[in-house]
């Protein structure tokens, strides 16, 4: 399962995905930015557009780490999804942060396939959005916003 969320920088449209977690994010090589824990990443990222049946070439080429500023509590991103993590259960304040993820660059036709491909569904491949992992992917509430 791929949740995946849109956003623009620089007057061009990206592409990045959240899926259930393993370890927790990690310090990148320059020890400055936490890499996001639930980062679909550079073989999950562009095989989840590929079974959907997107007609456009995404592979780890195409791909580049991005900040997302996201909501955090004790050093952990929210999930913006329980089908990704469940809640946090810490009280501690919440915080948006900076968090590396793996994006992809789309162009204007991408992004409108993408767009056309979300059109009247919940989920673009497999059968539920709680279909196993890599199996689906749900389009995040801005798919649903953007495509009206």
């Amino acid at each position: 399962m791929i949740v995946f969320h849109a956003g623009f920088y620089n007057r061009r449209s990206f592409l990045w995905g959240e899926m259930p977690a393993g370890p927790e994010g990690f310090l990148s090589r320059r020890g400055v930015q936490k890499r996001l824990q639930y980062d679909a990443g550079t073989r999950e990222l562009p095989a989840a557009l590929k079974k959907a049946g997107l007609s456009f070439t995404a592979d780890k080429r195409h791909t580049k780490s991005m900040i997302a500023w996201l909501p955090t509590m004790d050093n952990t991103a929210a999930a913006s999804s329980p089908l990704i993590a469940g809640p946090h259960e810490s009280r501690a304040k919440t915080i948006i942060a900076p968090w590396m993820v793996t994006a992809l660059q789309l162009t204007s036709e991408q992004a409108v396939e993408i767009l056309c491909a979300c059109v009247g569904k919940k989920t673009l491949a497999g059968r539920r959005p709680c279909a196993s992992r890599g199996r689906s992917w749900r389009g995040s509430n801005f798919f649903r916003v953007w495509r009206k």
